[in-house]
């Protein structure tokens, strides 16, 4: 997910491991899909080109079940959510995350909480 090195290929990476009929729950527009996410993500590349996730503590994971935390940090090169990008804005948030996996190890299903991006100048 936080392939800075290789941009290009972080879009492939998080499609292989999602299914096609994935649901999504909680990214403030209802329950969505695969391509919504897809979309989600490729709008937060392209404002936070050098985004870098990292996992706060232990996964916990259990039959086909995987829960973490997150923390996100990246500066901001091109508009978000209707905020313009400032002279060295640093963005950074947090947020929970829950995946139902298939019978394929894929994300069929995720929950998906994030608090408010902070920015730091």
């Amino acid at each position: 997910f936080s392939q800075v090195e290789a941009p290009d290929q972080r879009r492939v990476d998080v499609a292989e491991s999602i299914s096609d009929s994935l649901v999504v729950h909680g990214l403030r527009c209802g329950n969505a899909g695969k391509a919504e996410l897809l979309s989600h993500f490729d709008a937060l590349w392209t404002a936070f080109p050098d985004l870098h996730v990292k996992l706060m503590g232990e996964p916990m994971s259990g039959w086909s079940m995987v829960a973490f935390r997150w923390q996100a940090r990246s500066s901001q090169r091109a508009p978000y959510s209707g905020r313009k990008p400032g002279y060295r804005t640093i963005a950074q948030w947090s947020g929970q995350l829950i995946a139902r996996l298939d019978q394929n190890s894929r994300i069929a299903e995720l929950w998906i909480d994030v608090a408010p991006i902070a920015y730091l100048h």
